[in-house]
């Protein structure tokens, strides 16, 4: 057991240093703003590139709304 979990553990740094873990999928991301919860969708995109748009999205409604706050999902 210990040796699958070492090789899985490896695999997985190596992986996420190559780029080969980036999984194109539809992803979500959600926000609070004064306890109501929206969200948007961002179809077939790499976690990273929907988190980048996520936070954007979250620096764009505080700049209304202080306590706004969005995690991508």
């Amino acid at each position: 057991m210990k040796k699958k979990f070492s090789f899985a553990l490896v695999f997985g740094a190596l992986g996420t240093l190559f780029g080969t873990t980036s999984c194109v999928k539809d992803w979500k991301c959600e926000c609070t703003v004064d306890g109501e919860t929206d969200s948007i969708t961002y179809p077939n995109t790499k976690r990273a590139d929907a988190k980048k748009s996520c936070d954007a999205y979250e620096k764009l409604i505080k700049a209304y709304y202080s306590n706004a706050s969005c995690k991508i999902k």
